[in-house]
């Protein structure tokens, strides 16, 4: 999604991911009875019961960011910042139930003996921002600074910082005329 902005250079965008995966099993376990000849039914199997296993995913993630392009004469700058954000909710339930007072009704309330009952559940969720900025000379010399705090990286004096000189591009000092070359060096430090 992209924001239409009055201001030159200027852009808003953003994008939202969501996703929901839910299951739910019911295992009902009857007392089936046998009819005889005389009319009577015996019931076959132990007791009725019912098993319920419920289960639910949920991950979000959202990333807002601007960047802001500007050329001035034979020097472009550009400026990159933003917010990140995802959670992820994991929960399930199971419980198993015997005894029903009603052998076609298979609710867990309506039973005499509860077996087993557990629940689970994992919640995490991280937010974080962002930055880069970018400056060139001429489409040739080069310079970007990148930086991230979202917890586990935080800001410091030295972020990564890219510096570099696009040999393909004809310097403005002195004439070039092979130009078969290209190469990038960085160097920085990350956060631990």
């Amino acid at each position: 999604m992209t924001f239409g902005i009055p201001i030159k250079g200027l852009s808003i965008k953003g994008d939202y991911t969501g996703n929901k995966f839910f299951k739910q099993q019911k295992k009902h376990q009857n007392i089936l009875y046998q009819s005889q000849p005389d009319g009577t039914s015996i019931p076959q199997g132990s007791s009725n019961g019912v098993n319920n296993d419920k289960y639910n995913d949920t991950y979000q993630a959202l990333n807002l960011w601007a960047e802001y392009k500007k050329t001035i004469k034979q020097h472009s700058f550009g400026v990159m910042a933003g917010y990140n954000q995802e959670s992820k909710k994991i929960t399930a339930l199971k419980t198993k139930v015997s005894g029903l007072y009603d052998n076609n009704t298979p609710v867990s309330d309506l039973a005499t003996t509860l077996q087993s009952i557990g629940e689970d559940a994992t919640v995490w969720a991280v937010q974080g921002m962002f930055f880069r900025l970018n400056y060139d000379y001429l489409g040739r010399y080069l310079l970007e600074v990148n930086g991230r705090y979202d917890g586990s990286s935080k800001f410091r004096p030295v972020e990564p910082i890219v510096k570099g000189i696009i040999f393909s591009e004809p310097s403005p000092v002195e004439p070039v005329t092979v130009h078969v070359t290209s190469r990038r060096i960085s160097f920085g430090s990350k956060s631990p």
